[in-house]
């Protein structure tokens, strides 16, 4: 579905159990305090910036965003309000195979060499482990974007130059090795670790694989970021209404929230129980068959009757859209036509009202009252939630497509936290040439 309006999500309410997380204001202020001690002389630049994750804890380190790209336009909508200091020159929309590294010294004013950092996220998902659709992971264009980034090195040559993606990337070793010859022969000394977010301080554990890489003339060799050594909050702790979570991450089971936040990934992969009416909580550590279908097949043939395409009430009311959507892509007993699936939901994405694309997180949250399973209510996490479980000041200014488009948008993100701390050794490392 296109939408052409731009709509930040009214966040100006902070829910009150998100109450005692800074606000985006008052972290944004402190990082334009750290990049003053540094007398703005670290750039920063990213490349498929997305949410701005990178651009985010690069500032947080000390380091001053001058140059972002990324395809999606509602990335950069948001990423314009996020990094207001940045002129919107610098904030460029479409594809890198088609951005010429002229516009990076035409914005900025920078020359080769001048730029402290480059950051770049590209794809992940042909490397991922939970892509089982092109097991040979090898040189499709996707996972060959990572050389577009190379070309910005190239040109720009960077002090430092990182690269992020999943621990996949490291698995194909054919790629990886790709890309370090080429990236060493651009005149870079290169590390690289796979790391766990939740080592440096995040809020959720996510492991990536990181590349860092320092240019050759500094005659440094990158150091592993140093550990985090205090406690992080459990999820129980961010959000106290929590009682259970639920994932299909862990087989159906419902888990005690005193625990480390997993991975938000790209699809929508949690449910909150916020309450529970007939059920014994006892169970449900070792028990799964409760929560192992959202749906049974009786609840899935009802909301197959009541979302007839004649049914006109399915067309101009999300919460009913919503339902059936849900019902027909978790996996609904006895269905096995994912053709089928796909078609149907690529016909329902075009049918659906523009209100509903623009939906506040409000909206979103009545909509999860649509997930019940006898006894049990699940919920998403409202944008506000998902948000600070993500590093993200509960107010992170987002515009306002769909739910679950923002949803992808963070789980594809670069955690800020752990961006913030690799930032910070490289700065350490480099200190000499600041």
């Amino acid at each position: 579905m296109k939408n052409n309006t731009v709509k930040l999500l009214d966040q100006s309410n902070i829910f009150p159990w998100l109450s005692h997380i800074p606000t985006y204001k008052e972290e944004y202020q402190l990082a334009k305090q750290k990049i003053q001690s540094y007398e703005g002389k670290l750039t920063g630049a990213t490349l498929f910036s997305g949410m701005g994750g990178s651009a985010w804890g690069m500032m947080k380190a000390g380091i001053k965003d001058v140059f972002f790209n990324d395809f999606e336009q509602h990335a950069i909508d948001s990423l314009k309000v996020a990094f207001p200091d940045v002129d919107e020159k610098q904030m460029t929309f479409g594809d890198i195979c088609d951005l010429k590294t002229e516009v990076f010294f035409e914005t900025t004013g920078l020359k080769p060499g001048e730029l402290f950092m480059l950051q770049a996220s590209p794809p992940c998902q042909d490397f991922s482990n939970l892509n089982t659709a092109n097991p040979n992971k090898a040189f499709t264009d996707r996972n060959m974007l990572f050389m577009q980034a190379l070309r910005f090195v190239k040109d720009l040559q960077p002090k430092v130059f990182i690269l992020e993606n999943v621990p996949g990337f490291y698995s194909n070793q054919r790629v990886y090795w790709a890309a370090m010859y080429q990236l060493s022969s651009l005149g870079y000394n290169i590390r690289s670790w796979k790391l766990n977010s939740r080592d440096y301080g995040s809020r959720q554990s996510r492991p990536r694989f990181w590349v860092v890489a320092y240019r050759k003339d500094l005659n440094v060799i990158p150091s592993k970021p140093k550990e985090f050594t205090g406690t992080t909050p459990t999820l129980k702790q961010l959000i106290p209404d929590v009682l259970y979570l639920y994932s299909h991450q862990f087989n159906g089971k419902l888990l005690n929230p005193n625990r480390p936040i997993p991975t938000i990934t790209k699809s929508p992969n949690y449910f909150f129980v916020r309450e529970i009416t007939d059920f014994s909580p006892a169970k449900s550590e070792h028990d799964d068959s409760v929560a192992r279908r959202l749906l049974t097949k009786d609840q899935f043939d009802t909301y197959e009757r009541m979302s007839s395409y004649k049914d006109p009430d399915l067309r101009t009311n999300p919460v009913r859209m919503e339902e059936y959507i849900e019902a027909y892509s978790k996996g609904v007993p006895d269905t096995d036509d994912s053709e089928r699936n796909e078609r149907f939901l690529e016909t329902e994405l075009e049918m659906y009202p523009s209100e509903f694309a623009q939906m506040d997180e409000l909206g979103a949250q009545a909509i999860n009252k649509a997930l019940i399973t006898p006894g049990i209510t699940f919920d998403y996490p409202t944008v506000q939630e998902l948000l600070v479980l993500s590093d993200f000041p509960p107010d992170w200014p987002t515009a306002g497509t769909s739910y679950f488009n923002i949803w992808n948008r963070i789980g594809n993100i670069v955690l800020p936290t752990q961006m913030q701390a690799i930032a910070e050794q490289c700065i350490e490392d480099l200190k000499a040439y600041i």
